[in-house]
């Protein structure tokens, strides 16, 4: 059931870059970009259960410094390089973002009573931090409006979760083809 959790203000800021550079032969197109933000509960003491229970921003947080909000990423940064020849292209990119301060407090809670064995307290002391994740493609256009690509996601098969018990999807290889009709 979804239920409004309180108030809250997110504050932050984003920049952005991006570049072309073209010769003769290729063309080579760049973007990259970082993001901050600062989300944050301003009412913590809001009880916001439907039956009356004790349930507020700071009874159900895993880490309440700063009263961060649950579920995110104070940092994101991100990259991405293509080089377009006549028919061939290529590119590669990277993200990067914080692990989160701040989830429900019960996945530890549950562990620590003993009613499941899940290891979330154990990865998070395990990986204190998430990797920077890779991307990788490789793809030739035709004249005639086709295009096949290889595309490489998580190409080192980093093991991660952003979210406790949500692991993230290992490498995963797939072929694109794509028809523009003009």
């Amino acid at each position: 059931m979804s239920v409004n959790t309180g108030g809250s203000r997110v504050t932050g800021g984003e920049i952005s870059l991006t570049g072309r550079w073209t010769t003769r032969s290729f063309q080579a197109d760049v973007i990259t970009g970082y993001t901050y933000t600062n989300p944050v509960s301003t009412t913590p003491n809001y009880n916001y259960s439907p039956r009356g229970l004790e349930t507020t921003y700071l009874s159900t947080s895993y880490d309440t410094t700063g009263m961060v909000l649950k579920y995110r990423s104070p940092h994101v940064f991100r990259f991405d390089v293509q080089l377009s020849g006549q028919k061939w292209f290529g590119g590669f990119s990277a993200r990067y973002q914080t692990a989160l301060q701040n989830f429900d407090a019960a996945f530890i809670e549950f562990e620590e009573q003993g009613f499941v064995q899940w290891g979330v307290q154990q990865w998070l002391d395990e990986n204190p931090r998430l990797p920077w994740v890779f991307d990788a493609r490789i793809g030739r256009e035709w004249p005639s409006g086709h295009k096949l690509t290889l595309v490489m996601s998580n190409l080192t098969n980093a093991e991660y979760a952003v979210r406790p018990m949500a692991m993230e999807a290992p490498r995963l290889t797939s072929l694109m083809y794509t028809y523009q009709i003009n």
